[in-house]
């Protein structure tokens, strides 16, 4: 029987200066596993002296390192070492429990009106949202109320943020608009501010021109934490200038500009009112006052247009905190990794060599206070275009790989012939997506549906994944995918396996079998794969190695399953694209 070396290290082995701790290979054998994360779970116990408790007592990281022939089977972080009456018990987990130490929060696109919010006078002081229609449902829509009083100082806005202490910031916009000013003073525009809603620059503007103007909006933004798309009438307002009580006056307001006879004004103070200018000279105009007005009593112009007469519409909105001309899931799981690394560097390898693209647009992706792990497990339920099932595991040397299932896994030929479970409930050979489009309208793909497994099992069996998505392309994706993982039902079931063997009639160990690979029925009829029978020929989700077992019972293997994965669709709601 091959001994499996089980050794300790103060830090991961990838890491330069990891120094050997404890080599328990002749003292104890492991048991561990490996799930669609990579390597998964490892234990063992072993009675130990009284100078190695101590050791244990003091320590509460370790690195477990499983070995054979200098080849590593098995590795991970020792999180939870046990000494009970001189016995140690150790159990690890395998890298991917890096990824579950640090949450992680960023903006990375947005496509999303809900995601842009009015701003109110208690924000903004210039802001006054009480005077203008602003619709953030299925546009971006910004008007002035009528009979309202409108002046450069109460400006219609409607803001997008990136979350508060979040990692990334605005790096780019895109829009089409629509503005209507009756005049040359009514004015839309683009303004970039801090977390704190401190101004920094604009950076596009429009004015009016009496009829509707179209356009689209295609930036580079410098790194800001918000944009703010605002509406205004762009002419100051004024103070009132004179000290007056109730009754027909005459004031002598800070400026006249703009204030002609019948113009109507809105006049600001403890108590506002409405009043129209009856005769004016050079410096002065008088009006009707209700009430009793100070000097500093605020004079701005009504607009005395209907609500619609003047309006920023903006729609196809597009944030995004990358430079990249698509936001993939590559680039959000590299930078996932790194975040965990900035925080704790010694236990995560941050190269992404085995990192793959799936091309597969993530047009809203913002992550709030998720972990890693869970930002990853949801990514995956993309797959990619083509319609296959992608994965995300860390293997050997820490080496987190995002790539198509089963694309790197070894095949395995064995001598049983076990007879999986196959439920028909499990099966479904059509499926259509449920998503919601842009304008909030619930809409339904085409059913994509699969000829030759109908005429297989004589029976269409149709069903239902849940894209929160505004795009029927990536619904249609996402349906394939779904599609593609549900054929055949899937075996499910744990199956022993007493020996292993590669294509060429090799015997390999029973450890050497892992989650990705594909075991083969070497007694099944010629032309069997995992395409046209599952319970013959399948990708493995999961594995289960026990060293101390009796040598044909040692490895025990789980076929793919459909049913996990419908659960993550459906789990995540208002986090796909």
């Amino acid at each position: 029987m091959q001994r499996l070396s089980v050794l300790i290290f103060d830090i991961p082995t990838f890491k330069t200066g990891s120094r050997l701790l404890a080599d328990y290979s002749l003292r104890c054998q492991p048991s561990f596993t490996t799930s669609p994360r990579g390597f998964e779970v490892a234990s063992f116990s072993l009675r130990i002296a009284e100078d190695e408790q101590l050791f244990w007592y003091r320590r509460r990281l370790a690195w477990l390192r499983i070995e054979a022939h200098g080849n590593i089977v098995w590795e991970g972080q020792i999180r939870e070492p046990v000494v009970s009456k001189g016995q140690l018990t150790i159990t690890a987990y395998g890298q991917a429990v890096a990824l579950t130490d640090v949450p992680y929060t960023a903006l990375w696109s947005s496509v999303r009106y809900s995601d842009w919010q009015a701003v109110t006078r208690q924000m903004l002081s210039s802001r006054n949202d009480s005077r203008y229609s602003i619709d953030t449902t299925d546009r971006l829509y910004i008007a002035p109320n009528g009979g309202e009083g409108i002046d450069s100082s109460n400006i219609g806005s409607a803001y997008i943020k990136t979350p508060d202490r979040g990692s990334k910031q605005i790096l780019a916009i895109t829009a089409d608009f629509e503005h209507l000013g009756k005049t040359a003073q009514w004015t839309a525009s683009l303004s970039r501010f801090d977390s704190t809603f401190g101004f920094l620059s604009t950076i596009w503007t429009a004015t009016g021109t009496g009829a509707v103007a179209s356009g689209s909006i295609n930036l580079a933004v410098t790194a800001c934490d918000m944009l703010m798309f605002n509406f205004y009438y762009n002419r100051a307002g004024t103070t009132l200038g004179t000290a007056i009580a109730a009754g027909t006056r005459t004031v002598t307001p800070g400026a006249m500009t703009g204030i002609t006879v019948g113009k109507k004004l809105a006049i600001g103070g403890t108590d506002n009112e409405e009043v129209v200018v009856t005769a004016i000279t050079g410096t002065t105009f008088t009006a009707v006052f209700q009430y009793a007005h100070g000097t500093a009593d605020t004079v701005s112009f009504i607009w005395e247009g209907e609500t619609d007469d003047c309006y920023l519409k903006i729609t196809n909105v597009r944030v995004k905190t990358t430079s990249s001309t698509n936001v993939y899931p590559d680039e959000i799981i590299k930078d996932v990794i790194n975040q965990a690394a900035a925080i704790n560097p010694t236990w995560i390898n941050t190269a992404s060599t085995l990192i793959q693209s799936n091309a597969i647009e993530q047009r809203n992706a913002l992550y709030r206070d998720m972990y890693g792990l869970d930002i990853v497990q949801e990514l995956l339920n993309f797959g990619d275009s083509a319609g296959n099932v992608w994965e995300c595991a860390t293997w050997e040397d820490g080496l987190v790989a995002y790539r198509r299932r089963g694309s790197a896994g070894r095949f395995w030929f064995v001598d049983e012939t076990p007879e999986l479970e196959r439920a028909l409930d499990r099966l479904y050979n059509g499926v259509y997506a449920t998503y919601t489009d842009a304008a909030g309208i619930e809409r339904r793909t085409t059913t994509s549906t699969n000829a030759a497994n109908i005429q297989a099992y004589g029976i269409t069996r149709i069903g239902i994944v849940a894209a929160d998505t505004d795009s029927a392309v990536v619904a249609g994706q996402i349906r394939d995918v779904y599609l593609n993982d549900s054929l055949d039902g899937g075996a499910f079931g744990d199956v022993p396996i007493r020996a292993l063997f590669d294509v060429y009639g090799a015997n390999y160990p029973l450890w050497a079998c892992r989650a990705g690979d594909t075991i083969i029925m070497r007694a099944a009829p010629f032309g069997f794969t995992t395409a046209s029978d599952k319970s013959r020929a399948f990708i493995v989700a999961a594995t289960s190695y026990d060293a101390n077992a009796p040598e044909q019972e040692r490895l025990s293997v789980s076929p793919e399953a459909r049913g996990p994965r419908l659960a993550g669709y459906e789990a995540r709601r208002g986090l796909l694209n």
